[in-house]
């Protein structure tokens, strides 16, 4: 009995590392025929693209959607940045150090930018704070000496509410900004 019960699971530890194994070849054979078949089309495109080059020497248009044609599948396919590929005959140390020095000058040059936008806007809204609370003074005047009717002096409020509410809106971005500014410095 127990020979039996071992020998069917050694049967049973067979057929499933089996299965794993036609599996993973299974897989393998499905990216190699994926890659042929992209090298297929893209020696297709070359040789069509030669052929119409020769059809269409006159036309310099035609050579230059054919060679974009070419030049956008090959970039497709290489999806990396590059850096560093061409270095102008710097060291490997040079080009890096040149490249930190750009990324943190190109930082540099962005906060800045936060900044003075900040300023800008903190500005726009001192101002429309003063014009907001001069028409909430001029409304509140003329009612008392009875320029304007109920009805239209509550538009007004309407209005001057809707200002200050957008006004209540801008004052969150920029603090959103500010305190976005403050946590990366």
């Amino acid at each position: 009995m127990k020979s039996i019960l071992t020998s069917l699971t050694i049967c049973a530890i067979m057929m499933f590392a089996g299965a794993q194994e036609s599996f993973a070849q299974q897989k393998g054979a499905d990216k190699s025929k994926q890659e042929k078949e992209v090298k297929g089309k893209l020696q297709k495109e070359k040789n069509t693209a030669d052929e119409d080059e020769s059809d269409t020497d006159d036309s310099k248009r035609g050579k230059v959607k054919i060679k974009n044609k070419i030049g956008k599948q090959d970039s497709t396919q290489n999806q990396g940045k590059a850096y560093g590929k061409t270095k102008d005959g710097m060291t490997g140390r040079e080009f890096g150090k040149a490249r930190s020095e750009e990324a943190r000058n190109r930082n540099l040059a962005r906060k800045e930018a936060l900044k003075k936008e900040i300023q800008k806007s903190e500005n726009s809204i001192k101002e429309t704070e003063e014009k907001i609370a001069l028409a909430k003074e001029k409304v509140k005047a003329k009612v008392e000496s009875g320029e304007l009717s109920s009805e239209t002096a509550a538009k007004k409020e309407a209005v001057i509410q809707t200002a200050e509410k957008k006004l209540q809106e801008l004052k969150e971005k920029v603090k959103s900004k500010a305190e976005m500014l403050d946590k990366e410095e």
